[in-house]
């Protein structure tokens, strides 16, 4: 998110309900099949899949185009999916949505909960990032901090044994089992982050000397694919100052140089389908270095890169248009990643990705979603997937 944007909605006191059209936006983010946007009046609206409440809306199972989320709340920093979290203008961090693990943070193991709730906490933020069964996210300190579940290493806390005190069993079923912290715990190795990124039982961020860290399910470099349960470094002399990280098995960073780095394994299907791996790279590999990009997104199987001039590149899987190019043509090549312009000769500020789709922002303030649209997260009114940027409803021509 770009530093003019949290200066914006930090300025705006956002208490009318009211709901101006045509609107302008100004951000937006995306995970699995769900997404949100501000406005460039500080207004959060959310579409897509709300089977959890992940979208605030305290609404049905989907929203088909930009709804209000509940109450109308301003958040500076926002991050979306099943189990949804964002940051107030006090540095407050609130979540919402799927909580069975602890993931909202609030001390309990509640279950999809629409409406934020704020984290029991005295810290405060200035990232937070949310996977399928934890939290977690950066103080102002530069400290990480995680809730959730413990099981797959994703609290980066180091192996936990027995029942640690502030910890509840994850099923109330089984007391002896796996052990979810309800509240912020921290991360182990007293590392200061910049960024932070997390996708299926893993998370990754950038550290201060801009070394990438790593922790959970399948950390490259970790033997076999096995658990790591305390952050460990990415093979190799890599430095980001960027990081992005799908659903699934891809993360991506920006090199302090604007070049894109990708590894994981990408798989040219939907989601839990099976299919071709068409990328597999454990370690960090070049995405086309003749092309500099200011801003990343990564979805579960594709990423989008945009370059400072506006034009939007996009790579991997294309299941259902993604990429954005018209086709469903997969962006790899001998194994390779090969980015293809998304929308012509349109020109974006913002990109976000989820699950086989895309949003971003154009340079005149106008939404853009394209891909998968199963469940309304195109947010143009329809259940059909768009091969190319499409507008989302509630806008100006």
């Amino acid at each position: 998110m770009r530093p003019i944007l949290l200066a914006v909605l930090l300025l705006v006191a956002c208490s009318d309900q009211t709901d101006p059209s045509p609107r302008a936006f100004a951000d937006a983010v995306a995970a699995g099949r769900a997404a949100c946007a501000f406005t460039v009046g500080g207004q959060t609206l959310c579409w897509g899949d709300n089977s959890t409440g992940g979208l605030g809306t305290n609404a049905g199972e989907r929203e088909l185009v930009p709804t209000l989320m509940a109450g109308n709340p301003s958040f500076a920093f926002l991050a979306v999916g099943r189990t949804s979290c964002g940051i107030d203008d006090a540095a407050r961090a609130f979540c919402w949505g799927e909580g069975g693990y602890g993931n909202l943070g609030t001390g309990s193991l509640l279950r999809d909960q629409p409406v934020p709730q704020a984290v029991r906490t005295q810290l405060r933020f200035r990232r937070v990032a949310t996977a399928l069964t934890a939290s977690c996210g950066i103080a102002l300190d530069s400290t990480a901090w995680c809730w959730g579940e413990g099981r797959n290493g994703m609290l980066g806390t180091g192996a936990i044994v027995g029942m640690p005190v502030g910890y509840l069993p994850c099923d109330p079923n089984l007391p002896l089992g796996p052990a979810c912290a309800p509240t912020p715990v921290p991360v182990a190795g007293g590392h200061r982050f910049t960024d932070l990124a997390m996708g299926g039982y893993q998370a990754c961020a950038v550290a201060s000397d801009e070394r990438v860290w790593c922790w959970g399910y399948g950390v490259p470099g970790n033997v076999n694919g096995a658990v790591a349960f305390e952050p460990v470094p990415v093979p190799g002399s890599l430095a980001l100052v960027r990081i992005a990280h799908g659903g699934e098995d891809l993360t991506c960073g920006l090199t302090p140089a604007g070049k894109a780095r990708c590894w994981g394994a990408v798989v040219n299907s939907p989601s839990g389908q099976g299919g071709e791996v068409i990328y597999h790279q454990p370690e960090p590999a070049a995405v086309d270095d003749r092309l500099t990009f200011s801003e990343l997104a990564v979805g579960d199987r594709h990423a989008c890169g945009v370059t400072p001039g506006g034009t939007a590149w996009c790579w991997g899987a294309n299941v259902a248009g993604a990429l954005g190019d018209g086709t469903t043509e997969p962006g790899v090549v001998d194994g390779a990643f090969l980015p293809t312009v998304a929308g012509g000769d349109l020109r974006f500020a913002e990109i976000a990705a989820g699950a086989d789709f895309t949003c971003g922002v154009s340079e005149e303030n106008l939404l853009y979603c394209w891909g998968s649209n199963g469940w309304g997260q195109v947010g143009d009114g329809s259940l059909t997937a768009r091969l190319v940027p499409t507008p989302v409803s509630g806008q100006g021509e």
